[in-house]
């Protein structure tokens, strides 16, 4: 479990800093204006209420809205989207002081989904990462596809269409691997 973690780190942080090249990478700053050009809008991250329902930093990005879906939180878009089953939040803090936010959702295989139980995998999902910066800025950080094998093996892959991966869950559409 020790190196999965390791290794995830260390995929994540160099991949964090090719987010900025990747289409439909969001990122909304605290200091921000709103500008048509550069994406930019004030910061929607706001400090935990006394409401029912999730807590810290994850509760609060729940809350928040993405730059271009206006319409949803991200709480709303990614507990309604029907594609995916099994949904959890989890949050990691790093030693910089950013907050790793993680949306994992899974697709168990079906019963006569034979393809995929003769490849040995026993579901396909879809992780989300955010980073909440320390200045209160928060970002779609990374988009992967996973997929769990039989044997508890889990995979990652990086993929680079974040904003066709954001308008399919908003959208409530399936995706396309």
């Amino acid at each position: 479990m020790r190196k999965i973690v390791l290794i995830a780190m260390v995929v994540v942080l160099p991949l964090s800093g090719v987010a900025h090249a990747l289409p439909g990478y969001m990122r909304d700053t605290k200091a921000g204006i709103a500008s048509t050009s550069d994406g930019m809008v004030p910061a929607g991250v706001q400090a935990p209420s006394n409401e029912a329902g999730p807590k810290g930093m994850a509760g609060a990005i729940q809350k928040a809205h993405l730059p271009g879906y206006p319409k949803m939180t991200i709480g709303q878009a990614f507990g309604k989207y029907g594609y995916l089953e099994n949904k959890e939040w989890r949050e990691t803090r790093a030693a910089n002081g950013d907050v790793f936010i993680d949306f994992t959702g899974y697709a168990p295989t079906r019963w006569f989904d034979f393809k995929m139980k003769r490849a040995g995998i026993s579901a396909r999902g879809l992780e989300v990462k955010f980073v909440v910066h320390p200045d209160g800025a928060y970002e779609v950080g990374m988009v992967s596809s996973v997929e769990v094998r039989s044997n508890g093996s889990v995979y990652r892959t990086p993929r680079a269409d974040i904003k066709n991966v954001l308008d399919a869950i908003y959208g409530n559409q399936r995706l396309k691997r």
